[in-house]
């Protein structure tokens, strides 16, 4: 993963951690997407990640709320970080049909590549990865005969 995101592009947005935070996510990510040209049909699933991500940490963590967003020439990465260290495991949990809440990192492991968490000391990152279309045209040469 290192290797890969030495040469992507990279932003990172600090928000406070308000109710207002997952809309501003949402917002800053769309701005994001189109100057970077980030693939239409990535952009909506990526979107719902954002918004999920970092209504966890507004829920769970604790403020400020730091959004990173980076693309690669392969794949689109989506992190936030808080300062809040949870008391459980950050796992995908299926709630019973009754709980109004609780399906968001469940949505997050369904549309992402891969996700995943890290809690340290100094806070807490939850990310996802998606993968880029491959690119049209891009493929093999085709064989010249003759």
């Amino acid at each position: 993963m290192a290797s890969e995101r030495e040469n992507a592009l990279e932003e990172t947005r600090v928000l406070p951690g308000d109710r207002e935070s997952p809309r501003r996510a949402r917002g800053l990510f769309r701005e994001i997407a189109q100057r970077w040209r980030v693939p239409a049909v990535l952009r909506d699933d990526a979107e719902v990640i954002v918004s999920e991500l970092v209504t966890n940490a507004v829920l769970h963590g604790s403020a400020p709320v730091t959004l990173c967003i980076a693309l690669s020439r392969a794949h689109l990465w989506l992190a936030v970080v808080d300062t809040g260290c949870p008391e459980s495991p950050i796992v995908a949990r299926r709630p019973d049909a009754t709980e109004p809440g609780g399906r968001g990192l469940l949505l997050v492991s369904r549309l992402a590549l891969r996700s995943g968490a890290q809690v340290s000391e100094s806070g807490t990152r939850v990310w996802a990865c998606l993968a880029l279309p491959p690119r049209a045209g891009c493929g093999p040469a085709p064989e010249v005969t003759g």
